[in-house]
C-alpha cells in the first residue's frame, strides 16, 4: 500500500506523486522507460528540461534485472547549490589571487628596498675608493653581502693602478744607461 499523498496508477508500476501533472509523468516515465531497457544493466539517467530523472537496475539473487529504481527530481533544485559552490569558488579564488599578489608584491618591494640600499653603498664606496688621491684604507667600511667582493676588487685595482703609475714612472726615466 502506497504512502498517503502517493499514488500507484493503474496503466504503470511507478509511484507518483500527487501534485505532480500527469501529462509531465508520462512524458518523462517513457523517456525513463526508453533509458532503462537500453541502458544494458547499468545505472542511467534522463534530463528533461526541469524534471531529471535518475535509475540504478534492481537485481535479484542471481543478478539478473528484475526492474529500476527511478528518483525523479527537480534539476533547479540541484544547478542552484552547484552554481552557488561555483560563485563562491570563485570569489575565495579571487581573493585568494589578489592577497597572494600582494603579499607578493610587498616581498618584492623589501627585496628590491635591500638590493637597491646594498647597490648604493657599493656605488659610494667605489666612488670614495676610486676618487683620486685616496687611499683604500682610508674610506669608511661598507656593510653588507657585497662588502668583501667589493673591497677586494678595489684593493685589486688600486694595486693595479699603484703598479702602473710605477711602470709610467720607469718609462719616463727612460733607459737605464
Amino acid at each position: 500500500c502506497p504512502a498517503p499523498g502517493w499514488r500507484v496508477p493503474i496503466h504503470s508500476s511507478h509511484l507518483v506523486d500527487r501534485h505532480t501533472e500527469a501529462w509531465l509523468v508520462e512524458r518523462v516515465i517513457s523517456r525513463a522507460s526508453q533509458a532503462a531497457k537500453t541502458s544494458g544493466g547499468d545505472i542511467w539517467n534522463v534530463k528533461d528540461g526541469v524534471d531529471s530523472v535518475v535509475g540504478v537496475p534492481v537485481r535479484n539473487g542471481i543478478g539478473l534485472v528484475i526492474g529500476h529504481l527511478a528518483l525523479r527530481y527537480d534539476e533547479a533544485m540541484v544547478s542552484g547549490p552547484i552554481n552557488d559552490v561555483g560563485r563562491r569558488i570563485a570569489l575565495m579564488s579571487l581573493v585568494t589571487f589578489l592577497v597572494s599578489s600582494l603579499l607578493a608584491w610587498l616581498a618584492l618591494m623589501a627585496v628590491l628596498r635591500g638590493i637597491t640600499k646594498d647597490m648604493a653603498e657599493v656605488e659610494r664606496f667605489v666612488d670614495a675608493a676610486t676618487s683620486k688621491g685616496s687611499d683604500v684604507a682610508e674610506v669608511r667600511p661598507m656593510r653588507g653581502p657585497f662588502a668583501k667582493p667589493i673591497r677586494r676588487f678595489v684593493r685589486t685595482v688600486a694595486s693595479a693602478e699603484k703598479h702602473i703609475a710605477q711602470m709610467r714612472g720607469v718609462l719616463r726615466k727612460g733607459p737605464a744607461p
